[in-house]
């Protein structure tokens, strides 16, 4: 009897534990945006740190390794495109891209975009 009830109560706490977990683990979890489109001004007037984004636009310079001037016709906004998001791809300035990433944010800098996937709508070729 002592086993049974054990067994219960061990059964009913792990219950407890994964329905309190499991909506902290599901909205961890990174999640795309409804889908709307947003603009740079929107981005900058309110840069909520790691909200998702997705936004379209133009490539307007290579600023160092992984990190580019982007601008759509709102505004301009620096984005970091790791190489595991555009691998073996060059990033041309002119090319016309939609994104999806999440929001950056540091004290005393402006804010940008952790490119998360990469579309390329015109590779800006002549």
């Amino acid at each position: 009897m002592y086993r049974s009830l054990r067994r219960s109560c061990t059964a009913l706490l792990l219950a407890a534990a994964l329905t309190l977990t499991l909506p902290t683990l599901t909205a961890a979890q990174p999640t795309a945006s409804n889908g709307e489109l947003t603009t740079v001004a929107q981005i900058l007037d309110d840069p909520e740190d790691d909200r998702d984004v997705r936004i379209r636009g133009q490539i307007l310079e290579q600023v160092s390794t992984e990190k580019y001037a982007f601008s759509d016709e709102t505004g301009q906004i620096r984005i970091e495109i790791d190489e595991d998001v555009r691998p073996g791809r060059d990033i041309r300035i002119g090319m016309r891209v939609e994104i999806r990433g999440e929001i950056e944010t540091a004290f005393l800098r402006q804010p940008e975009i952790d490119v998360e996937h990469l579309v390329v709508l015109n590779d800006g070729a002549e």
